[in-house]
């Protein structure tokens, strides 16, 4: 009898067995609208079949577009720079499904001759200082509006204004980096939206000094709360171990093997300005401060 009824069960299963389906996303359709400047949107949809949740994300060279509903589809989004040159990837995956996924490939739109510099290139003549050198710099520019460009450093700061028909150009002062490559951004007189940044080898006018750079500090939430995960690079230590501390807080001594580490977990719930001061354990003046600021979980 027990035999009969398992048979009869496994029978009013089966339709749902065989019928159940997997979801697809079938197809991706990536059309470019005008351009507005030198950018343009593109309209992206999606055929689907059996969705697993009513929405999906989207992606593509690097960038989240962000999650939306099947039900708004199709969707906008940009904008992208039309340089007729680039392509650009567009990923869809359900939410709930990471398997169901497709993607489509486009080119850029034409969007009218692009401002854009290349070739960047950074030589040093002579270092002045620990931290100042004389260096030359060149570069590749086409369809610039003016005939000067201004260059800035990493932060920000302005450095000098110099005509393109000066290049290759030397510049006496230059704040180098130490051991950490060194990156600048040019940009057309007065022209915000024409700007570029390059990143190119470190002048490293102090070459026997400790330095601790290129610190990465990547929090990460566990229920309610966070670790971080913190990786740099050092160059010249005085021993072979640092410490790390911040916000009254000392996380020990750790060995330059063990990068990367991990610290936590710390309060994802708080106002706290996150600060992680990390030392080398024998000199503490070969230091490097990273402040990761509030992250709430």
């Amino acid at each position: 009898m027990k035999a009969i009824y398992a048979l009869f069960f496994s029978l009013l299963l089966l339709p749902s067995i065989c019928f159940s389906q997997t979801c697809q996303i079938t197809q991706v359709t990536a059309t470019p609208l005008p351009c507005v400047g030198n950018n343009f949107m593109v309209s992206v949809n999606l055929q689907v079949n059996n969705p697993t949740s009513p929405g999906f994300t989207l992606a593509g060279n690097g960038i989240i577009y962000g999650t939306y509903l099947y039900s708004d589809l199709p969707v906008v989004v940009g904008p992208l720079l039309g340089d007729d040159l680039s392509n650009y990837e567009f990923i869809a995956w359900d939410v709930d499904n990471p398997a169901c996924q497709n993607y489509v490939s486009i080119p850029a739109a034409n969007c009218g001759p692009i401002c854009h510099f290349s070739n960047f290139t950074m030589e040093k003549i002579i270092c002045l200082t620990n931290s100042v050198a004389a260096v030359t710099i060149d570069f590749d520019h086409q369809n610039t509006s003016t005939p000067t460009f201004d260059l800035y450093y990493e932060n920000g700061q302005f450095v000098t204004t110099v005509l393109y028909a000066s290049l290759p150009y030397a510049l006496l002062n230059f704040t180098t980096n130490g051991a950490a490559p060194i990156t600048v951004k040019v940009c057309d007189h007065n022209s915000q939206t024409c700007c570029q940044t390059f990143t190119v080898p470190a002048i490293d006018c102090n070459p026997t000094n400790c330095e601790i750079y290129n610190v990465i500090v990547d929090p990460e939430c566990l229920t309610g709360n966070f670790v971080v995960h913190i990786d740099f690079d050092v160059d010249n230590p005085a021993s072979d171990s640092f410490t790390v501390h911040g916000n009254s807080l000392n996380y020990g001594i750790f060995g330059y093997n063990q990068l990367p580490i991990v610290l936590g977990p710390l309060n994802g719930n708080s106002n706290i300005n996150w600060d992680f001061i990390i030392q080398d354990s024998q000199l503490p003046s070969c230091t490097k401060d990273y402040l990761l600021g509030i992250y709430h979980c």
